[in-house]
């Protein structure tokens, strides 16, 4: 089997973690994010070994893969324009996170935090990603408020 990059992106963002998945998505005999059971057009997302090696159902794999190509897109242009690296969105960056928010969401994704002060995240308003390598070995896809993280009420100690 040749593994792609594509597919190794998505097993290492997209896959739930294995303590997550039952048996039959570990094992491939249903799809990773929909439970579909096995058949014709499944895709292989690589693992490890017999006890994990899932699995995922065309439509299941066209909709993360989606998701995740428009986010790496919007990193890309975030890297690279001088109104986004100082916070600043850009029109183009607007529409970048309106797609990337829209393809989460027709792949059911849940909700993000920000890197930044863990609240909320809602990519129907600026915000912005941020690929952060991190100490582990793969890379973490996160998202940040634009701008200014919002202010929350201090909770008086008592």
């Amino acid at each position: 089997m040749t593994t792609s990059v594509d597919t190794i992106r998505l097993l290492l963002h997209e896959v739930p973690h294995g303590q997550e998945l039952t048996d039959a998505q570990r094992t491939g005999t249903q799809c990773v994010w929909c439970e579909a059971p096995y058949g014709a057009g499944f895709i292989d997302l690589g693992g490890i070994s017999r006890r994990f090696r899932p699995q995922a159902c065309t439509e299941c794999h066209t909709l993360h893969s989606a998701a995740l190509q428009s986010y790496f897109e919007w990193v890309d242009h975030v890297a690279g324009c001088v109104l986004c690296t100082d916070k600043r969105p850009c029109p183009t960056t607007d529409r970048m996170r309106e797609g990337h928010a829209r393809a989460r969401q027709d792949c059911g994704s849940q909700d993000v935090r920000c890197f930044d002060c863990a609240a909320p995240v809602d990519l129907q308003h600026p915000a912005l990603p941020v690929l952060w390598l991190g100490e582990a070995a793969a890379a973490h896809l996160l998202y940040s408020h634009a701008g200014q993280c919002p202010v929350t009420e201090a909770t008086p100690h008592g």
